[in-house]
């Protein structure tokens, strides 16, 4: 969309969804869609934080962790309003959830700068 050639040696976690913003095929998933959030990114008093804040959304469920606790866990499609807290109802999909996102956290992340 931005019409811009990224470096083939790049290691980006994205997809492109470019094919079905423009009514082209059906969104696809390559599996679970994790995101996290760094309060502590960009300050001058950075602290280090190897547990962030953060989600990750496979099929159905949708986990929301805080500072690396589980604190939500959601059947999206039974639950599209999020009203129903599963967390302690369903304690090995949420081991298996956290283990998914620590995973991912440790994956190698492409640098960037911050736009000041």
């Amino acid at each position: 969309a931005a019409q811009i050639d990224l470096p083939a040696t790049g290691n980006y976690d994205g997809i492109d969804l470019m094919p079905q913003l423009l009514g082209g095929s059906e969104f696809k998933t390559r599996g679970p869609s994790f995101f996290y959030f760094n309060k502590f990114a960009g300050k001058k008093k950075a602290k280090i934080n190897d547990k962030l804040t953060g989600v990750i959304h496979t099929g159905e469920w949708k986990l929301l962790l805080s500072h690396g606790l589980p604190k939500a866990l959601y059947n999206i499609k039974n639950d599209i309003q999020e009203k129903e807290n599963l967390v302690d109802k369903y304690p090995e999909l949420v081991m298996k959830f956290k283990e998914q996102y620590a995973a991912w956290l440790s994956e190698p992340r492409q640098a960037y700068e911050t736009v000041k």
